[in-house]
């Protein structure tokens, strides 16, 4: 006979001219192929390397159910519900009922997986710096990542959530430490030591005032020495040429490299007019020494033999006459810088009522 969808009994009689034999009977069940399981319950997103749980409602009529899971995953189940675990890879995760009767259409879910992220490595950034540099540390753009958390040395400032970080150091040594961070947790850090060099202690002695006519002349009075001035009218071998800078009251730096770090301090020279102090003469063999001079300065007049109503005069640099040593009949005179304030002078030698010399003296202490 054809079956149906019903269940029910088959019964059986005999018969012949005398009656009827008692009845035969038989018990069918029919079964039909499972229907398609309802929509798979469980994440969608997942973190590689955990284990998530994936269930249906069971199915009226299966007696077991197949799961296939993406490539690299694990976990094995014959009932409506699994426990997989992730791999790197996401995928679709599908199911069917099952009976004697056949196999169900599958029911599929698409699961995205989540790869945990890894510890940062260093692109570039430096291990020693100065106090005070601005610093760039790079690590490498992991597409994995979500952001990053940066730490840096007490003092420290400068902050990112990037795979760059642009800070400021401050006195302290210490280690910049940056980790991964996505859905799926935090990497391990990655640990950069730094060493922090402090900046080298620079000063330097005010110039005073000059006139604009007078001869270019060394900068000097920046500590420690072996730095470099720089500044309007300064060359590159720290000379100082006042006519270059023009009268006005002029900015001078001066920078000193220490070998690891460098630092300035700046200081004012004022370039004046300075009318009355004549063009120097170079016509007599008269030299000055040392010079610049903190205390006693020496006028030494070489080979000059003849001394007639010889003298010294000093000038400040508005050309007062502050000095003078008269009736000189020797060939070395010692100008004692007592009463006289720091700064720049100039000098008039004359000899027989003419003038044999001038020249700068400058002052320090």
């Amino acid at each position: 006979t054809n079956s149906s969808t019903s269940s029910g009994i088959i019964s059986v009689i005999a018969e012949n001219s005398c009656g009827n034999s008692s009845p035969q009977t038989l018990v069918i069940t029919v079964n039909t192929t499972p229907t398609t399981p309802t929509a798979i319950s469980g994440s969608t997103t997942v973190c590689d390397g955990t284990t998530n749980t994936y269930s249906v409602t069971a199915v009226t009529g299966a007696t077991s159910y197949t799961w296939t899971l993406p490539g690299g995953w694990t976990g094995t189940s014959s009932t409506n519900s699994i426990n997989a675990t992730a791999d790197a890879t996401g995928g679709i995760i599908s199911v069917t009922a099952e009976n004697v009767c056949g196999t169900s259409l599958a029911q599929t879910l698409s699961i995205t997986t989540v790869v945990s992220p890894s510890s940062p490595v260093l692109v570039s950034g430096p291990t020693t710096v100065c106090d005070g540099d601005n610093v760039t540390f790079v690590v490498v753009n992991d597409p994995n990542a979500t952001s990053y958390t940066w730490t840096t040395p007490a003092a420290w400032t400068g902050t990112s959530t990037t795979p760059t970080l642009n800070a400021v150091a401050n006195t302290n040594s210490g280690t910049v430490t940056v980790v991964e961070n996505n859905a799926c947790g935090t990497s391990s850090p990655l640990v950069i030591n730094v060493t922090v060099n402090p900046l080298p202690s620079v000063s330097i002695t005010p110039f005073g005032i000059v006139c604009e006519s007078a001869s270019a002349f060394t900068l000097t009075g920046g500590s420690p020495t072996g730095g470099i001035y720089s500044g309007p009218g300064v060359s590159s071998d720290s000379t100082f040429t006042p006519a270059s800078a023009g009268v006005g009251t002029h900015t001078i730096t001066y920078t000193y490299f220490d070998g690891f770090c460098s630092n300035s301090n700046t200081t004012t020279i004022q370039v004046d007019m300075c009318t009355g102090i004549t063009a120097q003469a170079e016509n007599a063999d008269v030299s000055v020494y040392p010079n610049p001079f903190n205390e006693y300065t020496t006028f030494s007049f070489g080979t000059l033999t003849e001394f007639v109503n010889t003298q010294i005069l000093i000038f400040d640099v508005l050309g007062k006459e502050v000095r003078s040593i008269n009736n000189i009949n020797s060939n070395q005179v010692t100008l004692d810088a007592k009463g006289l304030e720091n700064g720049i002078y100039y000098y008039r030698v004359i000899n027989n009522s003419e003038e044999i010399k001038t020249g700068k003296i400058i002052l320090t202490r």
